[in-house]
């Protein structure tokens, strides 16, 4: 009886591990994005060597992005995009592709039908997941993402795109209350001496 007890000890995680798919991960992730009121986290992107910091909040498909080299708000709709060195806030509805490559959590959504998941190799207390896109007329040529393997929060993004590097690193990731609707979208009394440029 106890032979029993230990071969089942030892299948069982077996099991378990076998259970823990490329596409599972991702289905998860997405859908703990999906119940959260909202996330907001610390977020570092890097592109040619160029760090830039900030923060970000997220609450379904709307979210605000914070940085040095400039801030973002999507209410679902319409994306408005300011630049400290031009001081000018770019109006547009971006398609979701555009919004892929800005925001992390947008990605991660839309690579569940668009694109094929590998699980790799990955460090104690996450799950790396390589996408390769579909479709070969993809903007995103590939893109490697890990999770926190309890929370299924997102911890980085590698995407390629066009042959450019864009590392996304995420810290200090948390869920939190709902928000209100102003938190997404630009006022103009907000930079109120900004040029506005509505390419809608």
């Amino acid at each position: 009886m106890k032979k029993i007890f230990l071969i089942i000890s030892l299948i069982v995680p077996l099991f378990a591990a076998a259970a823990t798919t490329a596409s599972s991960v991702v289905e998860k992730t997405v859908e703990t994005i999906r119940k959260a009121p909202s996330i907001s986290a610390n977020i570092t992107i890097e592109t040619e060597g160029h760090p830039a910091t900030g923060t970000i909040i997220l609450s379904g498909d709307r979210f605000m992005i914070d940085s040095q080299v400039g801030s973002r708000w999507f209410d679902g709709k319409t994306l408005w995009a300011y630049s400290p060195q031009t001081n000018e806030v770019t109006v547009t509805e971006p398609t979701d592709e555009e919004l892929a490559e800005i925001n992390p959590f947008q990605f991660l959504k839309s690579a569940r039908n668009d694109f094929t998941p590998r699980l790799l190799k990955s460090a104690a207390g996450a799950y790396t997941v390589e996408l390769k896109p579909k479709k070969g007329n993809s903007g995103i040529t590939s893109a490697v993402v890990t999770v926190d393997s309890s929370t299924y929060l997102i911890k980085s993004i590698k995407l390629t795109v066009n042959k450019q590097v864009i590392n996304i690193r995420l810290s200090s990731v948390r869920t939190g209350k709902a928000l209100p609707d102003s938190i997404f979208r630009f006022e103009k009394r907000m930079l109120p001496k900004a040029e506005i440029n509505d390419l809608r």
